[in-house]
């Protein structure tokens, strides 16, 4: 079905009762004895449980190298997301977490051999690393080709109660990474739930779920691998009570709620508009991740993309704006259109919490109701005068246009240009054949002044 399994996996430490202890150790599930062949008699870092590999040792190379290849050859398991990777070395820090973290030239070197082994088996496996380490370490690690967790927990708790918190962790660009190997997530087993976080502070459940909104779109919309923990985009706010491996009551009542339910469909937007275009990618991305007024732009080819969000607690905000270019701009929720005359200096007023999103072409939205009701900033109504005549469609689509039009195009929703006619290619401006496309729902524009003008219809 097109999902990869990844499996999480644990090779920092075993506890008493694993066979590999309890050859060499003390008692019958003491620690291990000095001629263990796989580990340690005492930890070398501060974060051990239980009992700590020596991946130094041949002996523990070769049992990491005989789990990753049963798992993979014999499950087929996609990918492996190593708890605590951090923890394998032999460098002794015990007392210094600081050192721990800092560049370590041979816990990188066991690494890659690692990865390398699993590679050897399947190129395109999954080595995902929860590292946390000094970020010269990560990009080396990223830049091989693994994967490393990046939390962001903290400053998306921090946003959700309404602070202007720095969220640049979150893009691998700004870490130097050169390829898109950083994981970032709001919410993981390891901490608090963003809305469980914000209820503490304020009890007030809609306008958690409202800043949860916020955070999406600002989580989404940068380039780059995103987690998402589960019932997260339902604004799960049980507490996690510093027990990780507690039982969390599932809550599917919550998809019935609408407030809660308005937020997935701000997820299933955000997460459709990723993976099918190809829109959000770094070659088009720039953004503003500093003070109480963020924004993004996505500069494709095909549509550009701005979004702003004031993440003032109490404060609107009345601001120019910057917009990729001028020209008529679509709220990518409600549809709305917008004017931009000056693409520098266009005024908008955000209140508190508030973001907005707009497409320089009606693109679509893969939701049926608009989660943000409402616009602060519509500017001026288009009230299109293109207009299709019969819809849904067999084989000719047939429409008339307004007065002054430049050109007709057909899109695909993604924003893929199908096909165009212009005055000078013929008379003929109030028909396409259509027969030869898929079934399936398009967009026709009509270009006037400068301004487009756009309607969908249905392909039988």
């Amino acid at each position: 079905r097109g999902m990869a399994i990844i499996l999480d996996i644990v090779l920092n430490h075993a506890f008493g009762r694993c066979p590999l202890v309890r050859l060499y150790n003390e008692d019958t599930y003491g620690p291990p004895t000095d001629e263990n062949i796989w580990l340690n008699p005492r930890a070398k870092h501060d974060f051990n449980v239980g009992y700590d590999f020596n991946h130094e040792s041949n002996f523990t190379k070769e049992y990491v190298d005989r789990v990753t290849s049963y798992w993979i050859e014999e499950y087929h398991i996609d990918g492996f997301r190593f708890d605590l990777s951090k923890g394998f070395t032999q460098k002794n820090t015990i007392g210094n977490v600081g050192a721990w973290g800092a560049y370590d030239a041979s816990r990188v070197a066991l690494l890659k051999r690692m990865a390398d082994e699993i590679w050897t088996i399947d190129p395109d496996n999954y080595v995902i690393l929860e590292h946390f380490a000094d970020n010269s370490e990560e990009r080396e690690l990223a830049d091989y080709g693994m994967m490393l967790w990046g939390n962001m927990n903290g400053a998306f708790v921090s946003t959700g109660r309404g602070n202007t918190t720095n969220i640049r962790g979150l893009y691998h660009g700004d870490r130097s990474f050169s390829d898109p190997h950083l994981i970032g997530y709001m919410e993981s087993h390891d901490e608090e739930r963003v809305v469980f976080e914000v209820l503490e502070r304020e009890d007030d459940l809609t306008k958690a779920l409202d800043r949860s909104k916020l955070n999406a779109v600002f989580f989404f919309l940068v380039p780059g691998q995103k987690m998402i923990w589960q019932f997260g985009e339902v604004g799960y706010d049980e507490e996690l009570n510093n027990d990780r491996l507690g039982i969390k009551p599932p809550h599917w009542e919550y998809g019935d709620d609408p407030e809660r339910s308005s937020l997935r469909d701000v997820y299933t937007s955000l997460m459709n508009l990723r993976s099918k275009t190809d829109y959000v990618e770094d070659t088009y991305f720039s953004w503003n991740p500093e003070g109480a007024l963020k924004w993004i732009h996505l500069d494709h080819p095909q549509v550009k993309i701005a979004a702003f969000g004031n993440f003032w607690r109490d404060t609107e905000l009345e601001e120019t704006v910057t917009f990729p270019a001028a020209g008529t701009w679509y709220n990518y929720y409600s549809g709305q259109a917008i004017n931009v005359e000056d693409p520098l200096n266009h005024p908008m007023s955000l209140s508190a919490g508030e973001v907005q999103v707009y497409t320089s072409m009606p693109i679509e939205n893969y939701i049926e109701n608009n989660p943000f009701p409402e616009v602060s900033n519509p500017g001026p109504t288009v009230y299109s005068a293109l207009q299709i005549i019969e819809n849904p469609v067999q084989d000719i689509l047939s429409f008339t246009y307004p007065d002054g039009q430049e050109r007709i195009v057909l899109y695909d929703l993604a924003g893929k240009r199908l096909f165009e006619i212009t005055p000078e290619e013929g008379e003929n401006m109030n028909s396409l054949d259509v027969s030869e496309l898929p079934t399936g729902v398009y967009i026709l524009s009509a270009e006037v002044n400068k301004e487009v003008q756009s309607q969908k219809f249905i392909k039988k």
